[in-house]
């Protein structure tokens, strides 16, 4: 769809500048037994929500997810003889109805990573790490990027 502004939401009572451009949107509508359970426009309107998509910064993640490993590794015993993953899978577990924080699943060769952090610049990770392999173990603890600080 076209519209003569370029922004996104509910422009009812507000005032809009006039543009002689019109800008292409593209929706993208999910339908689930008949009603309308998600309607994202450009990748970063949730339309349902009436709310922006927070960009997720992957390297940010990843940087998380590599430290708390790297932590682990130097830490515990049996854990540096692991094999780390080259390519992880990435999954959202992020629960539904959940605004102000998102959480993401790197999952590869036993490992299952966990990532959380609020939608804000500059997050701290909450990381909880489980793996099922040669040995078993879980840990969790707090990874903060900047600092390479953490709270186990």
């Amino acid at each position: 769809f076209n519209t003569s502004h370029p922004g996104h939401g509910d422009r009812t009572g507000t005032f809009t500048a006039h543009h002689e451009l019109i800008t292409p949107h593209q929706i993208i509508i999910t339908i689930k037994e008949g009603e309308v359970i998600e309607a994202i426009i450009d990748d970063m309107w949730d339309e349902v929500n009436q709310r922006l998509i927070p960009k997720i910064d992957l390297q940010g993640l990843e940087v998380a997810r590599d430290y708390a490993i790297e932590y682990l590794v130097e830490t515990q015993d049996g854990v540096w003889n692991i094999p780390i993953p080259e390519c992880w899978m990435l999954v959202s577990s992020t629960p539904d109805g959940l605004v102000d924080a998102s959480t993401l699943q790197f999952i590869g060769e036993g490992w299952i990573v966990d990532v959380n952090y609020p939608v804000m610049e500059k997050p701290t990770y909450t990381i909880k790490i489980d793996y099922d392999g040669k040995i078993n173990f879980q840990w969790k603890g707090i990874v903060n990027v900047g600092c390479q600080h953490f709270t186990v």
